[in-house]
């Protein structure tokens, strides 16, 4: 009988990066275990290169297996020259071939990119022969008419989104799929932190942010809001976990080296230990520009919510359907530096504020994001698809 309800899952996972959508899949596939198996199919890069991510998937446990681009192959991207586009089509004829024999023997195709589509072609077409599910989740807000999606409809059976932003977003852009079961169902978000001691204990009121250091996340914005309110809280420290963009880090070094600013900010690179952060941090700021990018979800926020930390935002995205402003968090209205100033003003001079939003927060967490409901929500997700094949 337990044979029958194990669901075997093909992860299309060619992502070499560990961000939250990675780290979601990364968790997600571990803690489904034993009823969902998944199966991660990745970039050799990520061995090559002995990337992180590559580390994150052996720790959790989870099967996986490699396309065959032992050496770099092209960027997807509209092709610069005739050799680059002759580069481009090999890759993709390469990939779909790997791809295609690699899934065999699964019960679903699961993929969180759209990138990765491109070369599942023939893999969605044999599994839709054989009536297998194909599963697209929207880890990225679509907020435009998707033509690929349109185009390839008929091969992708099911879609799955992680908040409602997203499903409505998706929707109102793209009303040939309003007829489809496209289900809500949130990431699967833990919050284990060690006995070991914070690396924030000695920092009294710490100000943290968790991810990709861009702007397009705001990074400028916030450490420019933490200028303007540094003199007038001695004792507070902003701290930033993960590596800046490649577009951004000279910018970055240079805005966090200013003289101002020395001894006061943080920067701590990439950390496998970020709930151990969490737990003593006073608050967490998630900044990503409304303008600039629309939040899927907004992992970070959900693991603070978890450690009870309140969270300051922009409305960019998901993140106000788990930052409720004056409830679990601060959410500025403005998307300037002296917006965000003003809410890390108003939690690090109230504790009994940010102490009620941080306890109301945890709350939320447990009621709406506990991973006893939201795994069982997956699994009979995963499990009621392959009743259908």
């Amino acid at each position: 009988m337990a044979d029958q309800k194990q669901v075997k899952v093909f992860v299309s996972f060619i992502t070499p990066y560990l961000y939250g959508m990675e780290r979601s899949i990364i968790q997600q596939s571990a803690l489904l275990q034993p009823e969902i198996i998944s199966h991660l199919f990745m970039t050799y890069t990520t061995q090559r290169l002995n990337l992180p991510v590559l580390d994150a998937v052996k720790t959790a446990g989870i099967p996986y297996s490699f396309l065959s681009d032992k050496t770099d192959w092209p960027m997807l991207r509209k092709p610069r020259s005739f050799r680059e586009a002759l580069s481009i089509i090999r890759a993709l004829i390469l990939g779909s071939r790997d791809a295609f024999f690699a899934s065999r023997g699964f019960d679903i195709l699961f993929t969180p990119s759209l990138r990765s589509i491109y070369s599942l072609l023939p893999t969605l077409i044999a599994y839709r022969l054989l009536g297998k599910p194909t599963v697209y989740a929207f880890h990225d807000t679509l907020g435009k008419p998707s033509r690929l999606l349109q185009y390839i409809g008929p091969l992708v059976s099911h879609y799955i989104f992680y908040s409602n932003y997203t499903k409505s977003q998706f929707v109102a852009h793209n009303s040939w799929a309003t007829m489809r079961e496209m289900p809500v169902i949130p990431n699967v978000v833990t919050y284990n932190p060690t006995s070991a001691p914070s690396p924030l204990l000695s920092y009294p009121k710490s100000i943290l942010y968790l991810g990709q250091i861009a702007r397009y996340k705001g990074a400028d914005l916030l450490i420019e809001a933490f200028r303007q309110i540094s003199a007038t809280y001695p004792t507070a420290t902003l701290h930033f976990l993960g590596e800046p963009h490649t577009d951004f880090k000279s910018d970055f070094d240079s805005l966090i080296s200013s003289a101002d600013l020395a001894g006061r900010v943080v920067h701590w690179g990439y950390r496998e230990d970020v709930h151990d952060f969490l737990k003593e941090a006073y608050i967490f700021v998630q900044p990503s520009r409304p303008s600039m990018v629309a939040e899927s979800f907004g992992r970070g926020v959900v693991e603070a919510m978890a450690a009870g930390v309140p969270s300051v935002c922009f409305k960019s995205g998901a993140l106000t359907e788990h930052v409720l402003d004056g409830e679990t968090g601060l959410v500025c209205n403005d998307e300037t530096a002296e917006c965000l100033a003003a809410n890390l003003h108003k939690l690090l001079d109230d504790e009994h504020l940010r102490d009620r939003l941080g306890s109301e927060a945890q709350e939320r967490y447990q009621k709406h994001y506990a991973v006893d409901v939201i795994r069982q929500r997956w699994v009979t997700y995963f499990q009621g698809l392959k009743t259908k094949i």
